[in-house]
C-alpha cells in the first residue's frame, strides 16, 4: 500500500518502495544483522551545517513506545561533541515544536 509509506501504520514492518527493497536486497549480504532503532530526534552534519530532524513520539495504547528516546538537546550535544557549532536555539525550539520530520539547519561549524 504505497499510501502507508512513511506513516505510522505498521505492526513492525519496514515500509519501502519496491525499487528501494530491491536495491537494499542487492547491497546486503545474506546474514546481515539489522538493528531497528527508535530516534524521533536526529542531529547530523552536512558540510559545515548542523541539521535537526524531529518527529512526533510514537504512542500506543500502552504508553510511549520507547522511554529511552533521546531528546533534541541530547542528540545536538552528541553531534557537536567533537565538532563545535554555533547553535540557533530559537530555531531548535521551533523545529522541536513542529515535529515535521524535515531536516532543518540549526547551526554552523565554529
Amino acid at each position: 500500500d504505497p499510501s502507508s509509506i512513511g506513516q505510522l501504520v505498521s505492526s513492525g514492518c519496514i515500509r519501502l518502495y519496491n525499487r528501494n527493497v530491491e536495491k537494499l536486497y542487492q547491497q546486503a549480504p545474506k546474514g546481515t544483522k539489522v538493528h531497528i532503532i527508535y530516534y524521533p530526534n536526529k542531529a547530523g552534519w552536512k558540510n559545515n551545517y548542523l541539521y535537526l530532524e524531529t518527529h512526533y513520539p510514537i504512542v500506543h495504547e500502552k504508553g510511549v513506545y520507547e522511554n529511552t528516546a533521546l531528546s533534541a538537546k541530547q542528540v545536538i550535544q552528541m553531534a557537536t561533541q567533537n565538532r563545535p557549532a554555533n547553535i540557533d536555539w530559537a530555531k531548535v525550539k521551533q523545529v522541536v515544536s513542529k515535529h515535521t520530520g524535515i531536516p532543518t539547519i540549526i547551526g554552523e561549524a565554529d
